[in-house]
């Protein structure tokens, strides 16, 4: 491409020599020329450089996840059907945001990606990318991630209060583990059918002072309830407020 990369002497007529071959393009053009002499004039030769690249591909199955939760994302690239060692750039993307760049050496591609909030319950698109290289040609893989909410429950125990008094109705919001789900999160209370607050849940746990209206002695259905957050299922819990003298 016009770069002298050598100068040299020609013996007996023959140019022999090498040239690390640093370049990543398809195609360089080559010029060979020689200088002029008391005895010939200068003479050119002109050809091309082909750099010849492998394809890879790389071998990935989808993912199926809960929502707020930690994945591994696991891939095994390959060259002419064999795991390659080339050293392979990749970058990986979750609906064509980049997520993680990496190099990979040993044709495994392993990586944990905790999924944040805003991944709600939703297919994504899962992307690994392999850069050009001197030795192999770029590729792009598609594959799924199937995100799911997660299920949460409301942790209540029945009340006993005295009729014209104060309560206080106090609750915690679990995962399935029972792992306290620490995000503020709205919940309706309702006695009898009747709404008596809507407050905010600090760090999973719920309390609320409320003085009994003129209620009659005798037991009442006492309801909490959260919407569906991104990453959780809403959940609804019953107990029971008994009212004696």
């Amino acid at each position: 491409n016009n770069l002298t990369i050598l100068t040299t002497n020609a013996t007996n007529g023959q140019i022999i020599e090498t040239y690390p071959n640093e370049y990543n393009n398809n195609n360089y053009t080559i010029t060979i020329k020689s200088a002029t002499t008391g005895l010939y004039e200068s003479a050119q030769w002109n050809g091309t450089l082909i750099n010849e690249r492998d394809s890879i591909k790389v071998s990935a199955k989808n993912i199926y996840a809960n929502a707020n939760s930690t994945i591994t994302i696991k891939a095994t690239i390959y060259k002419k059907n064999n795991p390659t060692t080339d050293r392979i750039p990749v970058a990986i993307k979750i609906n064509n945001l980049t997520i993680a760049t990496m190099n990979v050496t040993n044709s495994q591609i392993e990586y944990q990606y905790k999924l944040p909030d805003n991944l709600s319950q939703k297919e994504y698109n899962l992307t690994i990318v392999t850069a050009d290289t001197q030795n192999v040609i770029q590729s792009t893989t598609d594959f799924k991630l199937f995100v799911t909410r997660n299920y949460q429950q409301i942790n209540v125990q029945n009340i006993t209060a005295h009729r014209n008094g104060t309560v206080k109705i106090k609750a915690n919001i679990t995962d399935k583990n029972g792992n306290i789900i620490r995000s503020n999160q709205l919940v309706n209370i309702k006695i009898a059918g009747i709404t008596i607050a809507n407050i905010n849940a600090t760090d999973g746990i719920i309390e609320y002072d409320y003085t009994l209206p003129n209620l009659k002695c005798g037991s009442y259905e006492v309801i909490l309830k959260t919407g569906q957050t991104n990453c959780y299922m809403h959940a609804t819990s019953q107990s029971v407020l008994k009212i004696v003298d």
